[in-house]
């Protein structure tokens, strides 16, 4: 069986392009290769005035299915699950990347590959923004990043969130994000705990500094100060407490 679905604002566009069907996406010569592991790829389309980015998983792991049914989910690939999240995070108003198409191949209810092309989001990559920033655009960059992850946390979204996971654009010294790449095991919103909270917060900062730059210890106390003041009030931490915590957390 294969699930395919299309959206509407982009179905035009993308019969313009041939690409109709599950298979037309599938195709392994489609558009210029990014990046490419053993079980996936990353493709780079020009379709008009418009650029995308088609993620095909080329293997899905049956024991993933298993897990998902025993939690009493329907089993999806992880592009599936990537949309299904997206959609979760854009009905709490929180941006993120526009998803033209999505589809998965399933065998007797196990996904055995799928792909999700996104239209490339607005702005410019967040890490290479930090790179060429100066300290007082790092300091205000991690302060904003500290209220993004906050919101996500408010509606139950624990998902880890690196400055590689997010674009940005500057405007008025105000920085507005959109997020990427929101691979999850589980694409619903999660109960908001604090342990969650604190939780998510050590992973997003130890997954940063482990996977791009690393922030500076004022860079971390800019990020926590206005993630504490952003946090829903009921969970009741502060910035002092939150930093004494992450250094029992952190490795």
């Amino acid at each position: 069986m294969i699930r395919l679905r299309i959206h509407s604002e982009y179905a035009d566009l993308l019969k313009q392009h041939r690409l109709n069907n599950y298979h037309d996406f599938a195709n392994p010569q489609l558009g210029e290769l990014i990046a490419e592991e053993r079980k996936r790829y990353v493709r780079k389309l020009t379709l008009g005035d418009k650029t995308f980015f088609l993620k095909r998983s080329k293997i899905e792991k049956t024991s993933s299915a298993i897990e998902q049914l025993l939690s009493g989910r329907t089993p999806h690939s992880r592009p599936y699950r990537e949309t299904l999240h997206i959609e979760h995070i854009k009905a709490a108003n929180i941006k993120a990347m526009n998803v033209a198409a999505v589809g998965e191949l399933v065998v007797r209810g196990i996904p055995k590959e799928g792909f999700i092309l996104s239209e490339q989001a607005p702005g410019q990559d967040t890490e290479l923004f930090y790179l060429a920033a100066n300290k007082q655009q790092r300091l205000a960059l991690y302060q904003a990043l500290g209220g993004l992850l906050a919101k996500l946390h408010n509606h139950g979204f624990f998902a880890n969130l690196r400055l590689r996971d997010v674009f940005c654009t500057l405007d008025q010294q105000q920085f507005d994000f959109t997020l990427i790449d929101r691979e999850t095991r589980n694409p619903r919103p999660k109960k908001v705990t604090k342990k969650r909270c604190m939780q998510g917060l050590a992973e997003s900062i130890r997954r940063q500094s482990l996977d791009g730059s690393t922030p500076s210890a004022l860079e971390i106390r800019a990020l926590l100060k206005n993630y504490c003041h952003t946090l829903n009030r009921k969970i009741n931490i502060n910035p002092k407490e939150t930093l004494q915590k992450l250094r029992r957390l952190q490795p």
